[in-house]
């Protein structure tokens, strides 16, 4: 297959979520679903992407009333600003966001519209800080926001001769922990499955986390205080698997599933689907459910991208691995210690033979 660089294009998408937050088995499950109709213009000038976002409509709901405030004001917030423009570079990475235009907005809003929406001074107070300091960090925002990470993908990379399975297509990632306070998740994306068809390219990632010693620090703890769970309960994990215009890289459907867990009865999840509106999905839907993350890679599939492409190297549960590593240590550290007294008890045999004969 040629490489093809991404291209110009018009899409409208329609993007659902839905997020369940488990709290342990006698809590009822928090949930919320979401639905946004967005248009999006990409053009390509040389090694750079330069997107517009349009959200049309934005509406998000749910049934437990302590998450109602919060909702009310992403609802408000995805009002402030209806268009966002953006630049990428060759890979899909967000170098710079046009804050201009989103300043001009919000002093906009907070003028005319604040003051209807948000009646109590309070809460006005409240609303303009928290949003004003979520504007100094825009970008960054962006970077990490999931749906964002599916609708903006860093996946070209990945079709470049010079890649294989075995390196990232991202630069490191930062996603704060839904379950455990003061705690960034780091990771990369890497490439699992990549096929390309008559008209339709198909490529698969998931996240491998490049920050365990800190969250083995932050964790082991809280499983020590449990005895009913044990630190191989613990999962996180983003997948993700497009389908794509091969001409231009044009999303035709996309899907994130988010994984975050300490046990079964206390975890975090997200599904957030992305298609374009004038594609029938459920075909597409229905072969995404097929591409498990454990399927082999066929030598086809690797010579029809014309890719330096590897198998994956089977790799153990997560922290398994870095257990096992401190368990050979502490059993090497322990065996030196073990050394050194049979030698200390073998000295003092031989002095004292050698003293009393």
């Amino acid at each position: 297959m040629a490489v093809v660089k991404p291209d110009n294009f018009n899409a409208d998408y329609i993007l659902h979520n839905q997020s369940i937050f488990k709290m342990g088995a006698e809590n009822s499950d928090l949930k919320m679903k979401g639905t946004t109709h967005l248009s999006m213009r990409q053009e390509v000038v040389k090694n750079k992407i330069y997107n517009t976002i349009i959200t049309q409509s934005q509406k998000l709901e749910t049934d437990n009333a302590d998450l109602k405030p919060a909702i009310e004001e992403l609802n408000y917030i995805a009002n402030i600003s209806k268009k966002i423009k953006l630049i990428r570079n060759s890979s899909g990475k967000i170098t710079s966001v046009n804050k201009k235009s989103l300043n001009e907005d919000w002093k906009f809003w907070k003028k005319n519209k604040i003051q209807k929406l948000i009646p109590e001074e309070h809460k006005q107070r409240k609303f303009i800080k928290k949003y004003e300091a979520g504007l100094h960090y825009f970008e960054q925002g962006l970077q990490n926001s999931l749906s964002h990470t599916l609708l903006l993908p860093q996946i070209y990379n990945a079709l470049y001769r010079y890649n294989s399975y075995q390196k990232p297509i991202t630069a490191t990632i930062k996603q704060a922990s839904k379950l455990i306070d003061d705690l960034n998740i780091e990771y990369c994306f890497y490439p699992f499955f990549i096929k390309e068809e008559a008209n339709l390219l198909i490529m698969c990632f998931e996240t491998k986390i490049s920050n365990q010693n800190q969250i083995l620090d932050k964790i082991l703890p809280l499983y020590k205080q449990n005895k009913n769970f044990t630190i191989e309960n613990y999962d996180f994990k983003i997948i993700t698997k497009y389908f794509l215009e091969p001409t231009n890289y044009k999303i035709l459907y996309a899907e994130l599933q988010l994984i975050e867990k300490m046990h079964d009865n206390l975890c975090y999840e997200v599904n957030i689907n992305l298609s374009e509106k004038n594609v029938a999905v459920e075909p597409l839907k229905k072969r995404a459910a097929k591409i498990l993350k454990d399927k082999p890679l066929s030598n086809e599939v690797a010579g029809n991208l014309n890719l330096n492409i590897q198998k994956e190297v089977p790799k153990k549960p997560l922290f398994e691995a870095k257990l096992e590593q401190e368990k050979k240590a502490k059993e090497n550290t322990n065996e030196s210690i073990a050394i050194a007294i049979m030698l200390t008890i073998v000295f003092s045999i031989i002095i004292l033979f050698l003293i009393y004969g």
